[in-house]
């Protein structure tokens, strides 16, 4: 009886969790749903030059519309240029982190060289490098290869990134090294091993990688806020900022349409992603 009233707690707990961390995405969608006088009733304080009173939200709107959608959908060109500007960066980087990041990971994971060790600790000190201690230097190459103001130079810099090779390290010290040893007693090279051996059993991680990676360059701000100059080039992060309050629904929406590629790609991949993200823990 103490257990089943302990689980209840819990799960009562967990649910007002899940709530709070909801609540920007239900007041995000909700702020997309209402009528322009609406939200201007809601929002209106934050465009006044002296506040006299505070902002206000209502949850449950009497009046709905979906004319945000309809803008950003059909009439609003901007739009989908930002979007394919931020999922060619997002796609791409993610492969070219994988196709760069795998053989790196299973170097260390697999092989005893000397140095490894110390490596291993140096893609780790870089990884927590913040993006301000290697903007200048990033700004400098780019400049010296003319790939300033291109999504190509964005894409080329991040693709050699550490925290991917980091999170599926995990994953192939996992794959016992008898399955390896035994393969080559059998006659595989070392491609064959990674390959038929290596890669499929590290898929949890490899798909963990990916997945956190999109999601960290479709949100990406710094470095197309430094380096993009031409607005043609811009992408979502860049460009939802740019709307003022008068278009308040306008920006709602496009903000909701934006987080649907993510929430799609949780969904679709989570048991992989908590997979991959619990092999850094195991030993």
């Amino acid at each position: 009886m103490n257990n089943k009233k302990s689980n209840i707690m819990v799960n009562i707990v967990m649910l007002i969790i899940m709530l709070f961390c909801m609540m920007p995405i239900i007041l995000l969608f909700v702020g997309s749903c209402m009528t322009d006088t609406t939200l201007l009733h809601c929002l209106g304080p934050l465009g006044e030059e002296k506040v006299s009173s505070y902002t206000s939200w209502i949850v449950f709107p009497i009046d709905i519309s979906f004319k945000a959608y309809i803008k950003v959908l059909f009439d609003s060109p901007e739009y989908f240029v930002a979007f394919w500007n931020s999922m060619k960066i997002a796609i791409s980087v993610t492969l070219g982190q994988v196709i760069v990041g795998m053989p790196a990971a299973w170097a260390l994971a697999k092989y005893n060289f000397k140095g490894r060790k110390i490596v291993e600790f140096l893609y780790l000190i870089i990884m927590f490098l913040p993006f301000q201690t290697v903007m200048l230097p990033q700004y400098i190459i780019l400049d010296k290869f003319g790939l300033l103001n291109t999504l190509i130079g964005i894409i080329v810099i991040d693709i050699f990134q550490s925290f991917p090779v980091f999170l599926m390290l995990g994953s192939f010290k996992n794959i016992p090294n008898s399955l390896v040893e035994a393969a080559q007693i059998d006659g595989a090279n070392d491609f064959i091993v990674f390959t038929k051996i290596g890669i499929p059993l590290a898929v949890p991680g490899i798909i963990s990688s990916m997945i956190l990676n999109f999601l960290e360059y479709w949100n990406i701000v710094e470095q197309p806020m430094i380096f993009l100059k031409s607005k043609s080039l811009w992408t979502l992060s860049l460009f939802l900022p740019k709307i003022d309050l008068s278009n308040a629904k306008y920006a709602f929406g496009a903000s909701v349409i934006m987080i649907i590629p993510c929430i799609a790609l949780f969904r679709e991949f989570s048991d992989e992603l908590e997979n991959g993200v619990a092999s850094l823990g195991e030993k």
